[in-house]
């Protein structure tokens, strides 16, 4: 036992001596670690993200595409639909019988680089997330207006909004868009809580206030033709009690005889009817305005990006799909979430593979290193090996006073690429949460992380033993020089 606290303490004497060579090799091996455990950590945080991200949905359906395509911009705003699906074709899905409800999705639209997103009120009654959570409300409600507009969590905090904010839509999905809808801003009714879903990056409108904001010159014209056609009929109206009132006045010229009284009892109720016709224009135009205003909050859009189904039984989910994706009126893709998420996978792992593959070579080029520094350092140390022989240290012992060094430098390198795992996720958190919707978490490592650690301590005594069998021979051959 005291053999092997004078080994370790020399070893570390060793090793501060040689304080430069150690730190790089320790920092070598250190990245290895971190870019191997980083690449799995990404891998297993993207998995679970985007298999949480929508819960309880039966189908998703778009215009025709493929699958996986029509997951990735309905759900994860990754990429633009290749095309719509009309609302004629939406009221057909929702008179289906297996369909027990309907989310539509319309897309194409940015705020500040947020993507907006036209929905109604079902989006808040039967989306769901991770294990069938709901969304909730940190602040305000859903919108109940075409001028409304609900905030993710993410979007209020980056641009610092608050309820009764005013926003502006641009049309386009980049951060700069020349097309600025800032004739009709929305309003900010609602944020959602955290969710760790692209919902917290999402703007939500109604689906009204996209076709206010896409086709208002249209519905302002409707709106016009409307109140110009009432005005013509009221001033028509006025005319006609015009003429009653001239008649009356004529009437009263022919009869010249009758009582003063009863042409002065006349006279008045002219007047009256004269002040009734006039207020009337003013209660017409209020009601023409509150019936203007419902046409904004209840019109409906000529077409949506996609829709999200619920169906009454799973049963039916694969007939319905099935008779959705042939559809005779218009091409539709109708897809299970879960089927294009194992596409994703699939897809995907090929590349997932050919990270852990690099990333593999790289821990190997680390432990390269180490063998590297110790190989280099044996001609250096002869004579300290050489003084060790002189107290009475056997060849075995100079190896293991090597392979113990390689351990030091090993499981200080593993520690260090795990720790330094933690800062990577840390710093690369926000960006890829804004770029591609996924969180990473921080927390202790992964099992997966610590059996890296342990392989990376075992190579590295491993790889020292070349050097040690080196170290013995040198010690053997200068213990025979010697005593010749």
């Amino acid at each position: 036992m005291s053999s092997l606290r004078s080994l370790a303490g020399i070893a570390l004497a060793s090793l501060r001596s040689r304080l430069l060579t150690v730190v790089l090799t320790v920092i070598s091996i250190g990245v290895s670690v971190a870019l191997i455990a980083s690449v799995d950590r990404v891998r297993s945080e993207a998995k679970a993200s985007f298999s949480s991200t929508i819960s309880g949905a039966d189908l998703l359906v778009g215009a025709r595409t493929s699958g996986l395509n029509l997951l990735l911009y309905s759900i994860f705003r990754i990429g633009d639909a290749t095309n719509s699906v009309s609302w004629q074709s939406v009221e057909y899905i929702e008179a289906l019988d297996p369909v027990d409800w309907v989310i539509p999705l319309s897309l194409g639209d940015s705020h500040r680089g947020y993507r907006v997103l036209g929905t109604d009120q079902r989006y808040f009654e039967h989306y769901r997330f991770g294990r069938d959570q709901t969304l909730d409300f940190t602040y305000g409600q859903p919108f109940a207006s075409a001028d409304g507009a609900v905030l993710g969590s993410a979007v209020a905090e980056a641009l610092g909004y608050s309820l009764d904010d005013d926003i502006v839509v641009s049309h386009g999905v980049g951060e700069t868009s020349f097309l600025q809808h800032s004739d009709r801003p929305f309003r900010v009714v609602g944020i959602l809580s955290p969710t760790g879903t692209p919902v917290d990056r999402t703007v939500h409108v109604s689906l009204a206030g996209i076709e206010r904001m896409h086709g208002g010159s249209h519905h302002d014209d409707e709106a016009h033709s409307s109140t110009h056609a009432s005005h013509e009929a009221q001033e028509a109206e006025h005319h006609d009690s015009g003429e009653t009132h001239g008649d009356e006045h004529a009437g009263e010229d022919e009869q010249a005889h009758e009582d003063e009284d009863e042409h002065a009892h006349e006279e008045a109720h002219a007047h009256e009817e004269e002040h009734g016709n006039q207020a009337e224009p003013e209660a017409s135009d209020e009601s023409l305005h509150q019936t203007e205003t419902d046409a904004q909050t209840t019109v409906t859009p000529d077409s949506v990006t996609a829709l999200i189904l619920g169906l009454n039984s799973p049963i039916a989910v694969l007939t319905t799909a099935r008779s959705l994706n042939e559809y005779q009126q218009e091409p539709l893709t109708a897809v299970l979430p879960g089927v294009a998420l194992q596409q994703l996978w699939s897809l995907i792992g090929v590349a997932e593979l050919s990270l852990l593959v690099v990333s593999g070579f790289v821990v190997v080029a680390g432990l390269i290193g180490l063998v590297t520094t110790l190989l280099s350092s044996l001609s250096q140390r002869r004579r300290e090996m050489a003084v060790l022989r002189s107290v009475g240290a056997k060849p075995v012992h100079i190896g293991l006073l090597l392979v113990s060094e390689a351990l030091a430098m090993g499981a200080a390198g593993a520690l260090f690429g795990l720790v330094l795992t933690q800062l990577v996720i840390l710093l690369a958190k926000p960006v890829v949460f804004d770029q591609l919707g996924v969180v990473l978490m921080n927390g202790w490592p992964t099992s997966f992380e610590w059996q890296i650690a342990a392989l990376v301590v075992v190579a590295s005594a491993l790889a020292a033993i070349l050097p040690a069998a080196i170290a013995y021979r040198y010690t053997l051959a200068d213990g025979l020089l010697s005593r010749a």
